[in-house]
């Protein structure tokens, strides 16, 4: 299990995959890479990244470093891929009082940040949501490089009477 500075470096090297230094070369060096896959774990690898993409992820003592890259020693630690939650309500709640009255820009936009501090890189939000949370989706789709997660939404969500969804219902 993860803990402690260890997440906080894993969440850290994700923001650094996302971030978007399009004209920055980063290398996270001698780190751990969980890719995912099932496979065994790369220990002691190097990524590189150019312009917010993943150019190269191998062995340290393969990966070329460009000469004035910035250099991120992660010896210890753990790089992961980016985790989706198929199950969110983006602003909804504040505190521990979930309402619709919380579907403000600070909100949504507050729990958009603390999904990203905990890795997550895609969100569903699934429903009750009103023009705030639309409209941040809708800027989040036309700006590149948003630090924040993607998400997507299927509007207000689906209504329910006697268990029922509502256009199922008989005439």
């Amino acid at each position: 299990m993860l803990r402690g500075p260890t997440c906080t470096w894993t969440t850290w090297c994700l923001a650094v995959l996302i971030w978007p230094s399009y004209a920055q070369v980063t290398a996270l060096t001698h780190a751990t890479i969980i890719d995912g896959t099932g496979r065994p774990a790369l220990k002691d690898t190097t990524v590189l990244i150019e312009g917010g993409t993943i150019r190269a992820i191998g062995p340290a003592a393969r990966v070329k470093i460009p000469a004035g890259a910035s250099t991120v020693d992660l010896g210890g630690k753990f790089v992961i891929p980016g985790i989706i939650n198929l199950h969110g309500h983006v602003g909804l709640t504040k505190g521990l009082i979930a309402d619709a009255s919380n579907h403000t820009r600070e909100n949504i936009e507050s729990d958009l940040r603390t999904y990203a501090t905990y890795g997550v890189t895609t969100v569903v939000s699934l429903g009750h949501d009103n023009e705030q949370v639309i409209a941040v989706r809708d800027e989040q789709l036309r700006a590149a490089g948003s630090q924040e997660p993607g998400f997507s939404q299927p509007g207000r969500g689906s209504r329910f009477e006697a268990g029922i969804p509502w256009p199922s219902l008989p005439s």
